[in-house]
């Protein structure tokens, strides 16, 4: 098994669901989150005697910043959404108001 390979596919579907989130591409992002934690599944917990432990040390602050970097993304998106949805919803009962009076 090779922790590295994996940590770095998990890296790029990382900054591939960052690059999506960002371009507002939400339902695309739950495939690739699945096999991305497949790919984690894998690699951790790492043994102390991982052949690869250099490599590995230099991926995993990339990965863990870029991973930051998609939550944040989320955690707008998700803000916005609750957003329009507060208006939507006082649209509607000004809509609702106004017809039945």
């Amino acid at each position: 098994m090779d922790k590295l390979n994996d940590l770095q596919q998990a890296l790029a579907l990382t900054q591939q669901m960052l690059s999506l989130a960002n371009d507002l591409q939400w339902d695309s992002l739950g495939p690739l989150e699945k096999q991305r934690q497949l790919l984690l599944d894998r690699v951790f917990p790492l043994e102390e005697t991982a052949d690869q432990q250099a490599e590995i040390t230099a991926v995993l602050p990339v990965l863990i910043d870029t991973n930051e970097q998609l939550i944040a993304q989320c955690q707008q998106g998700k803000q916005e959404l609750q957003s329009q949805l507060r208006d939507a919803r006082f649209t509607q009962k000004a809509v609702n108001a106004y017809q039945s009076s």
